[in-house]
């Protein structure tokens, strides 16, 4: 599982903005040691969504990152989590990093899917929260509670999530 490792954490670095994780691979590491390690520092295969998200993750993180290291990263789509686990279990993980949602690389990394992150090496400052063990959360969500404005106001509306699924008291 080493054969990322540094080439990972630089990515990680230089990228916080995105859900970056190294792809665990141990039989192929093992079966190419040394000539692997060399290759792999010039260039990175980065595993995302697709669309317009990852549009702007190439201008904005992957093309700085690019410019700044001198590393090539190849952009694929979409993020595949059976082809991860099939790759892993087969010896032949074609990515070198990977956005996925941080609930499955928790859970990836439990079951040796994904690397570990040293975080020694990244060198960018990080909120610890978002520091996980196989993860780096990035892209921040939320869900609210909306409501039909024609049939509620300000004052009766519901105010929490327990009000929100009391279909007695606000019907559907």
């Amino acid at each position: 599982m080493k054969k990322f490792g540094f080439v990972k954490s630089v990515l990680v670095a230089s990228m916080v903005a995105a859900l970056s994780t190294g792809c665990g691979d141990d039989k192929k590491a093992e079966s190419t040691a040394g000539a692997t390690e060399t290759k792999d520092a010039g260039s990175l295969v980065f595993v995302d969504w697709g669309g317009t998200n990852t549009d702007a993750r190439i201008a904005q993180n992957i093309k700085p990152f690019e410019e700044q290291t001198g590393i090539k990263v190849t952009v694929v789509t979409p993020s595949d989590y059976a082809k991860l686990i099939a790759m892993v279990e087969n010896g032949t993980t074609e990515w070198d990093v990977m956005n996925c949602d941080a609930y499955w690389g928790v859970y990836a990394g439990a079951k040796g899917y994904l690397e570990p992150i040293d975080y020694k090496v990244v060198t960018e400052k990080l909120d610890k929260a978002v520091e996980l063990e196989h993860v780096v959360g990035a892209e921040v969500y939320d869900s609210v509670i909306s409501f039909n404005t024609s049939k509620y106001s300000d004052a009766n509306a519901p105010k929490s999530w327990q009000e929100f699924y009391d279909v007695e008291k606000f019907p559907r």
